[in-house]
């Protein structure tokens, strides 16, 4: 958040760069000092989220802020060369024309199988899971099947197929559960043998 009102407050100053300096010598120190800085923020971002993905995984939102976070490290690391360039922020306007064409292809791969984060999400929780690091009992089944579209579903079956894991016999009963089931919070129901 921080780095996304640097950003849009260095643009507000900066204007289109035909203009001199709106500021004083001093103010102008403080805004390279500040733009000089944020690289520093962005990767402080980075480790803590780097963080929490390994302890829980990828999740949509994770992967949504790791592009985010990404991009804003990015323009921070652009940003911080401008402020060190001769003239007031010179190559700003160069560093805009190619970051909006970064954020226009990030978009864009989010829409496709490359960086879908419905399946990183599934395919990271699933890893978790077959590697030990969630149990089966702790393990969001519903989420796979509720929450993480034809990515979650696709991973619940190959789930409850799984043979080469030392709890498989768990897991495919619980996968099967979560695919037989058509509300979240409502049980599937269970088919008794006439024995």
């Amino acid at each position: 958040t921080v780095l996304s009102i640097v950003i849009c407050l260095t643009n507000a100053a900066w204007q289109d760069g035909s203009q001199p300096p709106p500021f004083p010598l001093p103010l102008q120190r403080l805004v390279r000092g500040a733009l000089v800085l944020s690289p520093a923020l962005a990767a402080l971002s980075l480790w803590s989220l780097s963080l929490r993905i390994g302890q829980y995984g990828w999740s949509v939102d994770r992967v949504w802020a790791a592009i985010l976070v990404t991009l804003a490290a990015l323009y921070a690391l652009g940003y911080a060369a401008s402020a060190v360039a001769p003239g007031w922020l010179r190559p700003l306007g160069k560093i805009n024309t190619w970051m909006a064409l970064l954020v226009i292809a990030t978009l864009l791969a989010v829409h496709t199988p490359l960086l879908d984060p419905q399946a990183i999400s599934a395919g990271s929780q699933v890893r978790r899971l077959l590697s030990g690091a969630t149990t089966p009992a702790r393990f969001d089944f519903d989420h796979l099947r509720f929450d993480l579209g034809r990515a979650g579903v696709g991973a619940l079956q190959a789930l409850a197929a799984v043979v080469d894991h030392p709890q498989a016999g768990v897991i495919r009963e619980k996968a099967r559960e979560a695919l037989a089931r058509k509300d979240r919070y409502v049980a599937a129901p269970v088919v008794l043998d006439d024995a």
